[in-house]
């Protein structure tokens, strides 16, 4: 191969360039006088070597042009493009540092395997570092020229028609008109859909005062229906034996007065029900209803299946039913054991309000042994309850701080306390009539097996969802709105809701009903 003639050379000056420049145009004019001339046999055969030696010579004038183009590019010497090239000049000089072989033979293909190239990563990230660069830059001239834009126009007064001055007042006067009816006619339309947080609340607060009005007067539709004794007969007699034939059941032998009289140790039903209401362990009749409390999905446990379901209905399925039926069931040989409930949730996750709607829900005495009970350990209020337990046909049991019986590998033994509890758990599960439902802050897990395998139902509550944090945030507001200690209505309940996130229903309705409440501030709301 014969070596590169001496004209290849790429570092040229600028009288060497522009005559380059000029040789190009001549050749390329006399190439194209050659191909208009008039040609004779003759005149072609001479003339070819001659053209394809022109050719040549262009084709080695314009590579020599293209290798020395990009240093004889000239910049606008403006602050931008003058920084620009400064940027492209440390970058060119980065890569040359990064390089061992930068001038490539593409005739020796070893040599083009050794050569060292940026990687991927450094490449974009020096081109996201100049991208970053010119568009802060951009974005700087951009904004100074708005700048004195603005300020071009605000120094200038022009006057305007009087006119087109009255023509703009009323155009904007009838946008804002227009914008108002439409956003009233939106409203009125939102609240009639219950779209609205405060149709949302009167709807709330509607539905559960028609829950109310149905259950004193039994009112179906707004129409009042009070059932009545039909054909009850005047007469005193008559009435008498119709009360003792159909409404009193005839007991196989009468109680004689003497033998109860003659054992002083047994005790009334009365006094120990008295007794139980003096200590605070029976609990009234909760004021919400079952139905009204704020269910969602949960992990729940029948005999060691575990599944995910409605809390209320698990709740109203195996709780409230056997609870409610076991009134049916008169020997009480024939009695079957209720299944205990054990409940696990973080401090204020409603369990214990869960507990009153069940007692609410069937009707049935409720006896709640608090958490100071429990840690004290109070003998005499076990002592009443196992009492009015096995006096009670039905009787629900809740037990808080169910947790002190939790493993401890640490102890041999068991405390005072524990073992009243576990005595106390030990005798009630011999007693059918009373269904217990215990309460505990820690996981499951670390209660002792014993007292676990005295519970077949289980259930673990959750902090509530987006959707259930909602539907509480409306419960507590409408509550409040009954009371007339909503001041304001929120204008977006979603907020609210952010705002509870992460917490427990406790926390949350003690939350909504401390924030949007004002006890001493009644305002109509009507």
């Amino acid at each position: 191969m014969t070596p590169l003639p001496q004209f290849y050379r790429t570092h040229l000056t600028k009288e060497q360039l522009l005559h380059l420049i000029t040789t190009i145009s001549n050749q390329l004019k006399k190439l194209h006088r050659g191909d208009n001339a008039p040609r004779t046999r003759m005149v072609s055969s001479l003339a070819a070597g001659v053209k394809k030696d022109l050719i040549f010579e262009i084709y080695t004038n314009l590579v020599k042009l293209y290798k020395t183009a990009d240093r004889m590019v000239s910049i606008e010497g403006s602050q931008t493009n003058l920084k620009c090239l400064l940027e492209q000049k440390a970058f060119r000089e980065s890569f040359l540092k990064t390089q061992t072989d930068f001038d490539i033979d593409f005739e020796d293909h070893e040599a083009d395997q050794e050569t060292q190239l940026l990687s991927i990563e450094d490449a974009v990230l020096i081109i996201q570092k100049l991208e970053r660069k010119y568009q802060a830059i951009s974005r700087r001239n951009y904004v100074r020229f708005v700048r004195e834009r603005a300020a071009e126009l605000h120094g200038q007064k022009v006057e305007i028609d009087a006119t087109q001055a009255a023509i703009r007042i009323q155009a904007r006067t009838r946008g804002y008109f227009a914008r108002k009816w439409v956003r009233e006619m939106r409203e009125k339309e939102l609240n009639i859909l219950n779209m609205t947080p405060e149709s949302y609340i009167r709807k709330r607060c509607s539905e559960r005062e028609r829950k109310q009005k149905e259950a004193v007067v039994g009112g179906v539709n707004g129409v009042e229906r009070i059932e009545q004794v039909e054909d009850f007969p005047d007469d005193l007699e008559t009435a008498l034996n119709l009360l003792k034939t159909d409404f009193f059941l005839a007991t196989p032998s009468p109680l004689d007065p003497t033998k109860v009289l003659k054992n002083p140790t047994q005790n009334h039903p009365d006094t120990v029900y008295r007794d139980a209401c003096f200590r605070g362990i029976v609990s009234p009749l909760a004021q919400i209803e079952l139905s009204e409390l704020i269910s969602q999905k949960e992990l729940c446990k029948i005999d060691n299946r575990q599944f995910h379901f409605d809390f209320r209905s698990f709740l109203t399925l195996t709780v409230c039913i056997p609870l409610s039926l076991a009134t049916w069931q008169r020997p009480k040989e024939q009695r079957t054991t209720p299944k205990w409930l054990l409940l696990s949730g973080a401090q204020d996750s409603g369990k214990t309000t869960w507990a009153r709607a069940i007692a609410r829900a069937c009707h049935v005495t409720h006896v709640h042994v608090s958490k100071n009970a429990v840690n004290m350990g109070k003998r005499r209020i076990y002592t009443v309850i196992k009492k009015l337990a096995k006096q009670e046909r039905r009787l629900l049991i809740s037990i808080d701080r169910i947790d002190v019986l939790k493993k401890d590998l640490n102890q041999k033994g068991y405390t005072h306390r524990q073992m009243l509890l576990r005595t106390f758990l030990t005798d009630l599960s011999n007693i059918k009539s009373a269904t217990v439902i215990a309460m505990t802050k820690v996981p499951l897990e670390e209660l002792d097996c014993t007292i676990i395998d005295l519970f077949p139902l289980q259930s673990t509550l959750s902090n509530p969802s987006n959707a259930t944090r909602y539907d509480l945030a409306v419960d507590c507001l409408s509550r409040n709105w009954e009371q007339d200690r909503l001041p304001k209505i929120p204008h977006r309940i979603f907020d609210i809701e952010k705002q509870t996130s992460g917490i427990s229903r406790g926390k949350a309705a003690k939350f909504v009903t401390n924030r949007w409440s004002a006890a001493n501030n009644k305002t109509n709301l009507s």
